[in-house]
């Protein structure tokens, strides 16, 4: 059993093909640049009665400095991705916990420099 990050965004408009592509793309990067052992970010295309979302969940590693460094890259993606498309309606959550977003910051949890606040948060 792990603990999941989970994210799912919401364009005001369906996404054009271009679009499409840079988000596939910045989660590549972003993917490529994370040495970690935990699951990639990936998004998946789900939607109906004429909307668009686009979700997706990545467990987070088992070691408590991973962690920490998984979730400030991965927050940080989530991040780039939020300013890039910021018309959408975003949520993010750590186990049901949501991620709070602020313009300057991104998205961010408390204590997240913290390892031992981070620890607690995670119960270990």
């Amino acid at each position: 059993m792990g603990v999941s990050l989970n994210y799912r965004f919401e364009p005001a408009r369906p996404l054009d093909q271009n679009e499409r592509g840079e988000l596939l793309r910045l989660v590549s990067e972003a993917n490529a640049a994370e040495p970690s052992t935990a699951e990639p970010i990936e998004f998946f295309e789900a939607g109906g009665d004429g909307t668009e979302q686009w979700h997706g969940s990545s467990k987070l590693p088992l070691e408590g400095a991973d962690i920490q460094a998984w979730l400030q890259h991965a927050l940080a993606t989530l991040s780039t991705l939020r300013r890039r498309f910021p018309e959408a309606d975003w949520e993010v959550d750590l186990e049901e916990a949501p991620v709070d977003w602020d313009e300057g910051r991104g998205f961010s949890l408390p204590g997240l420099d913290d390892p031992a606040v981070m620890g607690a948060f995670l119960g270990f």
